[in-house]
């Protein structure tokens, strides 16, 4: 599913991925959580999650409220975040909050997040 320049999608090993691009907003953010919830309706458990921001910008308050919300969902797996640029680890910081414990962590590359989700 394709929101603009947002691209979501479940890959084959049944991992969420979501490249969000540019600033969001309330409704934005409204509608990628609509996204997740569908993709959460076709599985069973959990769901993890590869976030790629290297195209995103801060987003608005009343947006990072709606993804914290999200991130916080009982079946949201682990989330591995790609971006190292600072701008992106403040960016996932500030959206769903500090890393506590094995739920969430920082990545470089793809490649490095789905081997930390499949361990």
């Amino acid at each position: 599913m394709n929101s603009g320049e947002n691209k979501m999608w479940l890959d084959e090993k049944g991992i969420l991925n979501f490249a969000p691009s540019g600033i969001h907003d309330k409704q934005q953010a409204q509608t990628q959580k609509e996204m997740v919830l569908t993709y959460l309706c076709q599985v069973t458990g959990s769901l993890n999650c590869i976030i790629d921001l290297n195209n995103v910008g801060r987003p608005s308050l009343e947006a990072r409220k709606v993804y914290n919300e999200l991130s916080n969902h009982p079946q949201i797996g682990k989330l591995a975040i790609v971006g190292m640029a600072a701008i992106a680890q403040a960016v996932a910081t500030i959206v769903f909050g500090a890393p506590s414990g094995p739920k969430m962590s920082f990545f470089k590359t793809r490649e490095e997040a789905i081997k930390w989700l499949n361990s």
